[in-house]
């Protein structure tokens, strides 16, 4: 792996990371730093899919699948999953971050003429992901929906995917500042 490529996944981790943290505080304000509540999904979702963005476009296999499983334990460790509900709840929730990094990732790629913007798609991705993740563990727990839920999850996984997008995209940017 090049210096270039280091320094570029470096700067994806912290851009993503810090904007998708930063819009969850403008929206939610101190709220998201409080473990108890779903708006930590934030600095939780946040850090994962800060990782899998700066790594997926430089990392081998056997290094995501390595990744994947640190993250899978540390959301475990830091929700202090126990029962089989909760850690069926996180399997579905981190592989529909990684999912939904992977498939933005590559959206992003279909769109090279657009210089900045791309970062709606991966909002609309994150935003699907997290509804399909809902779906699928009300149907795999056998509970009924509350209606106003899927809606709020579907904005959730939009401000962290979108956050995400900015931070993918000014990197780029950013890079190519120091580049020339």
């Amino acid at each position: 792996m090049k210096q270039s490529d280091l320094q570029l996944a470096g700067l994806r981790l912290v851009l993503c990371y810090l904007c998708v943290v930063g819009i969850g505080y403008a929206v939610f304000g101190s709220k998201i730093f409080q473990p108890k509540l779903i708006y930590f999904n934030f600095i939780m979702s946040g850090l994962i899919v800060a990782m899998f963005a700066a790594t997926i476009p430089v990392a081998k296999k056997w290094q995501l699948i390595l990744l994947a499983i640190i993250s899978y334990v540390g959301v475990l460790l830091t929700t202090k999953s126990q029962t089989p509900t909760l850690v069926i709840r996180d399997t579905v929730h981190v592989v529909s971050i990684i999912t939904a990094t992977k498939l933005s990732i590559m959206t992003h790629r279909l769109y090279t003429s657009m210089r900045f913007g791309k970062f709606v798609f991966w909002a609309a991705i994150f935003a699907v992901a997290y509804v399909s993740a809902l779906y699928l563990l009300t149907t795999i727990q056998q509970v009924t929906l509350n209606e106003v839920i899927p809606p709020t999850i579907a904005a959730m996984g939009a401000l962290i995917g979108g956050g995400a997008g900015i931070g993918f995209e000014l990197s780029k940017i950013v890079a190519g500042k120091f580049t020339r």
